[in-house]
């Protein structure tokens, strides 16, 4: 059998060229970005005598308030830095505490929405990639928490709604280039703000009246987070290990388990199928997963960075950027259009 087996060409993987990216891979692949903290929010509400100011403090970061062209009577409140995953309960349950103090009536319509940004400023090559793997394989069940509307929605546009999401994110991570188009903002994991704010910013969850599933909702998306910079997978390969030997549902276990959040999700899918909604989900998400071979790229990325350390400027050849499809500008019969992102720096 083996000299049979001998007669078959065998496929080896290729050789990882870390010159031929556009950053070095031993670097962050976000935006540097001065703060630490773990997750920025950004809260968006309609409703009556939505006060303007929040006079609010926890370790140093304060709600900020923006008009938001998109919302009807609406404010768009954004935590001024990112805070501590500690400090999240204390500091959204204090903004509808002080909400309702100033005599505000929260009445959310579609056009309510929250957006979570994960603070990406440490993480690497194969850790983006993981977080992007792990957050694709439960987005179809994550989603389906979310109210029914936020499926398919044109803001927050799920893999399953644009495959060429899936091709862009599988060639930056194949040639190093994350300066995407700001028409990607509409995915439901923006990787504009990679480049823009230091984040991966995901915009799923929609209108919110408490603090209670904003906190469920950063648990679960700093759980990702947790376990794509975790050693259990440094190589991102490792995320179809786990599904093959765990099956969907047990794959989603043991990346939820002991969440609030955990057992709501799989409530929410009762309609559909957790099994199933998890392996679509990475049979999507496969070219990232393996858009790089991470067992040669891994030693690489290990190095410790120092940049420039004589004082020189390392040139790079200049590269082309991923001919990213363009998403078309949503409009609207009436009103304005959905505001700009907001700077957390």
């Amino acid at each position: 059998m083996t000299k049979s087996l001998a007669k078959f060409p065998t496929r080896k993987l290729a050789a990882f060229d870390p010159d031929s990216y556009g950053f070095d891979v031993r670097e962050q692949v976000a935006k540097a970005s001065p703060y630490e903290g773990d997750v920025g929010i950004e809260i968006e509400l309609e409703g009556n005598n939505l006060p303007a100011t929040i006079d609010l403090n926890i370790n140093g970061t304060t709600w900020v308030s923006h008009a938001d062209g998109s919302l009807r009577g609406g404010i768009e409140y954004v935590t001024s830095q990112p805070c501590g995953a500690g400090d999240v309960q204390a500091l959204v349950a204090g903004l509808f505490d002080a909400i309702r103090a100033a005599g505000g009536v929260i009445r959310n319509s579609t056009r309510c929405s929250t957006h979570v940004h994960v603070n990406a400023r440490t993480m690497k090559l194969n850790q983006v990639a993981a977080f992007v793997a792990l957050y694709g394989c439960f987005e179809t069940t994550l989603t389906n928490w979310c109210e029914p509307i936020r499926r398919g929605n044109l803001f927050a546009l799920r893999f399953e709604d644009c495959d060429f999401a899936v091709d862009g994110w599988a060639d930056a991570f194949k040639h190093g280039s994350f300066e995407w188009s700001n028409d990607m903002r509409y995915l439901a994991l923006n990787p504009a703000s990679l480049m823009k704010f230091g984040s991966l910013e995901v915009r799923t969850l929609g209108g919110v009246e408490s603090a209670e599933p904003v906190v469920k909702w950063v648990e679960a998306l700093l759980r990702l987070r947790e376990l794509a910079v975790s050693a259990e997978y440094e190589d991102p390969c490792a995320i179809a290990s786990d599904l093959s030997a765990l099956s969907g549902k047990g794959f989603f276990d043991k990346v939820f388990g002991g969440l609030s959040i955990a057992n709501e999700l799989v409530d929410a899918s009762t309609a559909y199928n957790v099994e199933f909604d998890v392996r679509n989900g990475y049979r999507r998400v496969q070219p990232i997963i393996y858009s790089v071979p991470w067992a040669h790229a891994l030693p690489e990325i290990r190095k410790i960075y120092i940049p420039n350390p004589f004082g020189g400027e390392r040139k790079r050849k200049k590269k082309a950027q991923p001919g990213f499809i363009r998403m078309p500008e949503p409009t609207f019969a009436e009103g304005p259009q959905e505001a700009a992102e907001p700077d957390f720096n």
